[in-house]
């Protein structure tokens, strides 16, 4: 994963061009030499409580596309300046794990192709592997209790046995309080200062069944 493309960074997912796009996977690593021709955008996830907005990308290519990425999920803040400015934290947050993390096929949380961001304006894009094949998890909608279980199992299995992050991680996120009757999240915690913890901001599973 790379991040910074030369161009601006779209504020909202009407201004994905195939220009930008272009621009953004190459520096990625995901082009080398091709072209977006054409992106369909389609907005996804909405009121679903995820936060941000998120969009389907489907390019086409001027060239063969059989090892490019056929659909991607482009994550984007709100409009809003109060909501941009209070989620940019996140982002940064999101982008740093999947810097520590990298993706392959034997890790739960997707690959990003693509992390922007412009600290001034609080702009941010994640480009990230569309898992359209598992299934994704509410945070408005009670979880089912496999689910929380599911998703803090992951989460902690990332890190060693002890569910830490290494001290050396330039970044900290925060704990997930789960309701153990229903399995809803129910708040987010800032750890105690000196407290290391893993940070999952929602999961999908690349297994159908969520497990």
């Amino acid at each position: 994963m790379k991040s910074n493309a030369n161009r601006p960074l779209p504020r909202t997912i009407d201004d994905i061009t195939p220009e930008w796009f272009t621009s953004a996977l190459t520096i990625g690593g995901v082009l080398a030499g091709e072209a977006v021709t054409e992106v369909e955008i389609e907005r996804i996830g909405f009121m679903e409580g995820f936060m941000g907005v998120h969009a389907r990308l489907t390019p086409q290519y001027d060239g063969p596309a059989q090892k490019l990425p056929s659909t991607l999920i482009a994550k984007l803040p709100d409009l809003d300046p109060a909501q941009r400015s209070a989620q940019s934290s996140a982002f940064k947050t999101e982008a740093g794990y999947y810097s520590a993390f990298p993706a392959d096929d034997t890790t739960v949380h997707p690959r990003c192709y693509f992390a922007g961001r412009n600290p001034g304006m609080d702009d941010h894009v994640l480009l990230i592997e569309d898992l359209s094949r598992g299934r994704s998890a509410s945070m408005i909608r009670n979880m089912p209790p496999a689910d929380a279980s599911t998703v803090l199992t992951r989460s902690l299995g990332s890190t060693p046995n002890t569910g830490t992050r290494p001290t050396s991680m330039p970044w900290t996120g925060p704990w997930m309080v789960v309701c153990p009757k229903h399995g809803c999240l129910l708040r987010m915690l800032t750890p105690p200062p000196g407290m290391n913890s893993m940070t999952s901001g929602g999961a999908i599973s690349r297994n159908p069944s969520g497990r």
